[in-house]
């Protein structure tokens, strides 16, 4: 008994040992269980905020043929401000962060997310590809502008050939192409007619620059200029 009392102690402690590292690794799953579904959970609401803030193509067409109440809502001096969705993608999850720290060290990645780029911090931008296939991403980039954006907050000034003057003919109506001051239409084909609305904006912009030479940057409205033809 004496030989055998310390042989069946050391098992009993071996085996309560095992159950209880056992019930340590069930415990710490069902937290990271927890922890995988809160960070997804987050992510999803992420997710939706950035699809509900930059709508689709698609979304910005219906605003603009049913003229719902989201039409024009963007304004100089809000963060979106000119802020255009280019796509979808897999992104960082960077305003996660705050949240997601308490449960995780490593980054995050929304997937199927729209990806923007804000034309106020790129003041000059640039789209590459074959020639049609851009083309069609310009005049995307268009649309969001003027759904997102009411004509007395953005101008838009396009510079096109005269051979590619009726792939953008449907956007000469746009009221961000037309200055009630001047009546002058912000739509240019040729050589003569982009020389003409050059010289207008250039007097525009010589006359905005001594009235807000410290912040020209909050003068409104704010006015983009595109080369709709192939450099």
């Amino acid at each position: 008994g004496t030989l055998l009392w310390p042989l069946l102690t050391k098992h009993s402690e071996k085996k309560r040992r095992a159950e209880m590292e056992a019930e340590r690794q069930k415990k710490y799953r069902e937290y990271l269980n927890g922890v995988r579904d809160e960070i997804y959970k987050v992510g999803e609401e992420q997710k939706n905020i950035l699809l509900e803030n930059c709508p689709s193509i698609a979304e910005c067409a219906d605003w603009i043929i049913h003229r719902k109440s989201r039409l024009w809502e963007r304004v100089l001096g809000q963060d979106d401000f000119l802020s255009l969705r280019l796509g979808r993608f897999s992104v960082d999850a960077d305003l996660l962060q705050n949240e997601v720290n308490r449960l995780a060290d490593t980054p995050q990645k929304l997937s199927d997310s729209p990806i923007t780029c804000s034309l106020l911090h790129s003041p000059v931008t640039g789209v590459v590809g074959e020639s049609e296939g851009a083309r069609a991403f310009l005049q995307s980039l268009i649309l969001q502008i003027a759904a997102l954006h009411g004509y007395d907050q953005v101008k838009i000034a396009l510079f096109v050939d005269a051979a590619d003057e009726s792939t953008w003919s449907d956007f000469r109506l746009l009221p961000h192409m037309w200055d009630e001051n001047t009546g002058m239409r912000y739509f240019a084909v040729g050589e003569e007619e982009s020389k003409a609305v050059s010289l207008c904006l250039e007097r525009i912009f010589a006359e905005r620059e001594g009235m807000h030479s410290s912040q020209p940057e909050t003068s409104s409205p704010y006015y983009i200029m595109i080369a709709g033809s192939p450099a």
